[in-house]
């Protein structure tokens, strides 16, 4: 009876190997949209990938400058603490002097008034 239907109508059997034909072809499209969609996800991935990677850079440069600000913090904090020892002593070694001056200042007014005394006594004799 096929044959019988087949030797009738031949176009139903080239029109079925047509209909196989796009079928096969329809879900091979399919599979080439999945893979497309697939490809697409990889691509978004990627992209969030790179953008976590440029902010973990900047993080990093972040990190690095805060580094080197607290290096550079603590060398000044040591140069600070030297140029106090230096003004504590410098401010000794002032105080001392001005100690010295005042003495000096003292001995030559005993002097002079000595000198004063003595010639005023003299004269009164």
């Amino acid at each position: 009876m096929q044959l019988f239907f087949r030797q009738v109508n031949p176009l139903s059997v080239s029109a079925k190997a047509a209909l196989a034909d796009v079928k096969r072809r329809h879900n091979e499209i399919v599979e080439l949209e999945k893979s497309i969609q697939t490809m697409q996800e990889i691509f978004v991935d990627l992209q969030n990938l790179t953008e976590i990677q440029v902010h973990l850079v900047k993080f990093n440069e972040m990190v690095d400058n805060i580094a080197q600000n607290i290096e550079t913090t603590k060398d000044h904090v040591e140069q600070g603490a030297r140029n106090v020892k230096l003004g504590l002593e410098y401010k000794k070694s002032a105080t001392r002097k001005k100690i010295l001056l005042a003495l000096v200042i003292i001995i030559i007014l005993l002097i002079v008034v000595a000198i004063i005394l003595a010639v005023f006594l003299s004269n009164r004799k």
